[in-house]
């Protein structure tokens, strides 16, 4: 396995005709007094509960369990870093480092969307494990979130868009779902 620069990764994209670009993210939660904002706890259900210390317990273990599970949500999570790799059956897998001080969210999202349309200009493929499910959906309305312009871009390769709501991304061969 060779690794790369992501300058060279984006000139292999354009170079190369049959490849795929293999990518995979990283989530983590945003602050905790915005995750707070969205926890409801009027929304915990308590049973038969009735002292208030037992009450205010079960509350305070609710918003902990809703902190944790915030990563998996763009409303409540962010992307905390992506990796790439460069596959073709002549050459293998290529892994492209990223600048280690790369980590704006804002930079992440838009370079991964410059990223796509370069592979599905060049007729590239894209691969990742459960990335129709999470990483794209999730990439999506993070970028929706950031003010990242993508809907164009998307539905040019197919792509219906994602609402915040929970709408899935619709799969249509442009991401090959890798085991």
């Amino acid at each position: 396995m060779e690794i790369v620069t992501m300058e060279t990764l984006e000139e292999l994209c354009t170079k190369t005709k049959r490849y795929a670009l293999v990518f995979d993210i990283e989530t983590g939660p945003l602050a905790r007094e915005v995750v707070d904002g969205y926890f409801n706890p009027h929304k915990v259900k308590l049973g038969a509960l009735k002292d208030p210390k037992k009450i205010e317990k079960k509350i305070e273990e609710e918003r902990e369990t809703f902190y944790e599970r915030a990563p998996l949500f763009a409303h409540t999570g962010r992307v905390m870093a992506l990796g790439y790799g460069y596959h073709t059956e002549e050459e293998g897998l290529k892994v492209a480092t990223q600048d280690e001080t790369e980590t704006d969210e804002r930079g992440l999202v838009t370079k991964f969307w410059y990223l796509f349309h370069l592979v599905k200009t060049s007729h590239g493929n894209i691969l990742g494990y459960n990335s129709h499910r999470f990483d794209l959906v999730f990439l999506k309305r993070r970028a929706w979130f950031l003010g990242i312009k993508t809907l164009p871009l998307m539905s040019q390769y197919g792509i219906s868009g994602v609402s915040p709501g929970g709408v899935p991304i619709r799969q249509r061969n442009f991401v090959k779902q890798s085991v």
